[in-house]
């Protein structure tokens, strides 16, 4: 069953609370790390790696490799309807991050014609 987007943001809260009672501001392995919320607040893994992928586009957590292997940290608790960017840096890799997961999904849902209205922007660039 798929999670609405307002379903995906109070998991992820709920996760960040669940980050924050639990004290864990630095996780070296995110699987374990999200498999034990699961099982803590009965949420199924799947679920959970969607609310951590919106924690991190939110600017809550960073990943402590750029592979994303290495576990997290988390910037800041502060409930998702608080908006919160450290530096503008930090504002562009965040809407870097976005456009690049909204450009993938548009190409995957308009594969015919992509490369076709490529061309065309790039013509009128």
């Amino acid at each position: 069953m798929r999670l609405s987007p307002l379903q995906r943001k109070e998991l992820a809260e709920r996760l960040l609370v669940w980050l924050k009672d639990k004290g864990i501001d630095d996780c070296s392995n995110t699987h374990s790390t999200l498999t034990q919320c699961g099982e803590e607040i009965d949420e199924p893994l799947f679920n959970l790696w969607k609310a951590y992928e919106l924690l991190r586009i939110m600017g809550r957590i960073e990943l402590n490799n750029p592979n994303g292997r290495k576990g997290f940290r988390v910037l800041d608790f502060t409930p998702l309807s608080v908006l919160v960017l450290k530096t503008d840096n930090f504002k562009k890799e965040v809407q870097k991050d976005m456009l690049v997961r909204i450009l993938k999904n548009l190409k995957k849902q308009y594969a015919s014609i992509w490369d076709e209205a490529i061309g065309e922007i790039e013509e009128k660039s």
